[in-house]
């Protein structure tokens, strides 16, 4: 659990999709024209964002020292996260100012708002007295890393409960006011809604996840693109059908990360204190079914990943060749830019390439469209391997003999397709030189150059290879060794499990 995220000015997100929708707005009001004008971001406005409720004050402590003042801060935190906080006045009129300023001003939703906050102040006040009251039992303040942390016991189970039961209140409230807010919203602001709807159930996940691509959009990415108003218009469904997608996925992970800590707490309070200083056998019980609630979590962020991938391809698939393929490069710098340094260097030798005045007349054009052809076949290989990539992340918190293990399959099979990949942009470097003149001897050594680093990252990636499948046939023999003395002792052992 943590407190909502602080911050007055509006969130980039904000910012992308109301230059989105201006452009998509702008080409419906002119059908038929065809002018090329970029779009253009509106000017940052206010976007406070959720403030704790009457009923959910934090404490206000007089800290003596540095100490002192420590523990305020995460006593504070510690509030503001073990009690839901419903979204402010403040916060929903900017909600409304973005998706239509008109909407600010409308009667019957400021109505909504005020029957909201009287059922949400309901739902926080009837939790609030009860878990206050059991949080000193619940959580125990850590001097060394001045943050409060869970003690697991009926008290923390409890607290859990209570806090569950108010969320699931409020979440219904809010489901009541942002309908409302969708009844009054102009259809042609479709975009908008759906954007800050994204956005304000992001703003509630009460905490990251493991996958960069779980706290990304498509609109940041498409707004790097600058597009036109007539193109803009073109991937607005797209976009539209992404947002609502996205915010059923987000609202699912809020629900699923709440009955994960909840699923926690029972199930180490049910195993006991130090229950890792226990037997092998239940401590490796315990551990598998904590581990099912993790996957659970991570589950949740493949599902949000795929969206991105499915909409991407959409979006691909409508945007211009080049335009598209700027699209999977910004793409690709966000989530995994390890992965791809080989495409980005073709991209940027491309870009070096057009416009050459010593180029024949459509030059550009066929380098253009041997690259698209390339790109398209490198695309879903460059998909598997930000997959594959995925995948390593959520073993590198467990350091067990077979989590290593799992963790070296997954490392080679990301190398495996990593080879695969590299021989198609290979394949995209030989096709893109076959159609710029090579007579120019700067021209050529630049594809010389990008060669001979494919190669380098390919003998690079060799080595990783071939020291993953040492290491783990190693571990693997070290299991097997164990296992076999397990049985020759005569079954599992008694020793304490490290903590």
């Amino acid at each position: 659990m943590h407190a909502p995220r602080d911050g007055s000015m509006a969130s980039p997100r904000s910012l992308v999709r109301a230059a989105l929708v201006g452009a998509a707005l702008a080409w419906q009001a002119s059908a038929g024209a065809q002018t090329q004008t970029p779009v253009q971001a509106r000017p940052q406005t206010q976007t406070p964002r959720a403030e704790p409720s009457a009923a959910a004050q934090p404490r206000k402590d007089a800290p003596r020292d540095e100490r002192e003042r420590a523990r305020a801060e995460a006593q504070q935190k510690l509030d503001l996260a073990a009690l839901p906080q419903p979204m402010s006045e403040a916060r929903f009129t900017a909600f409304l100012k973005a998706v239509d300023p008109a909407l600010a001003a409308n009667a019957e939703l400021a109505a909504s708002y005020a029957a909201y906050r009287e059922s949400a102040d309901a739902a926080i006040k009837a939790a609030s007295g009860r878990i206050r009251d059991r949080l000193p039992a619940a959580y125990r303040f850590d001097g060394a890393r001045e943050i409060f942390v869970p003690r697991h016991n009926p008290e923390l189970v409890q607290t859990l409960v209570l806090r569950e039961a108010a969320l699931a209140r409020l979440a219904a409230a809010e489901r009541t006011l942002l309908v409302a807010v969708e009844r009054a919203a102009d259809p042609a602001r479709r975009l908008a809604f759906v954007g800050e709807r994204v956005d304000w159930l992001a703003e509630r996940l009460p905490r990251d996840g493991l996958l960069p691509s779980t706290k990304l959009t498509l609109f940041e990415l498409v707004a790097r693109l600058e597009l036109s108003s007539e193109v803009a218009a073109t991937i607005e469904p797209v976009l539209v059908a992404h947002a609502e997608q996205l915010g059923t996925l987000l609202a699912k992970r809020a629900d699923i990360l709440s009955a994960g800590d909840l699923a926690r707490a029972r199930i180490e309070t049910e195993a006991g204190s130090l229950w890792r200083y226990g037997l092998e056998e239940p401590v490796r019980a315990t551990e598998a079914r904590l581990a099912e609630v993790d996957d659970a979590e991570f589950a949740s962020e493949l599902a949000i990943r795929d969206l991105h991938f499915e909409s991407l391809r959409r979006l691909r698939g409508r945007l211009p060749a080049r335009e598209g393929r700027r699209l999977v490069e910004e793409w690709q710098r966000s989530v995994h830019p390890e992965l791809f340094d080989d495409e980005r260097l073709l991209a940027e030798l491309v870009e070096s390439m057009l416009g050459l005045p010593a180029s024949a007349p459509g030059t550009d054009e066929a380098i253009l469209e041997a690259v698209d052809l390339a790109f398209r076949r490198v695309e879903p290989l460059a998909r598997d391997a930000s997959a594959a990539a995925d995948l390593i992340l959520p073993r590198l918190v467990d350091r067990s003999d077979l989590a290593v293990l799992e963790e070296l399959a997954a490392r080679i099979r990301l190398l495996e397709i990593q080879a695969k990949r590299r021989a198609a942009v290979r394949d995209a470097v030989a096709r893109v030189r076959g159609v710029v003149a090579t007579g120019d001897d700067a021209v050529a050594a630049r594809f010389t150059q990008l060669l001979e680093t494919i190669g380098a990252l390919e003998r690079a990636d060799q080595f990783d290879r071939s020291s993953h499948e040492s290491l783990a046939a190693q571990i693997a023999a070290a299991i097997a060794a164990a296992a076999e003395r397990s049985i020759d002792t005569g079954g599992a052992s008694s020793a304490p499990s490290a903590p």
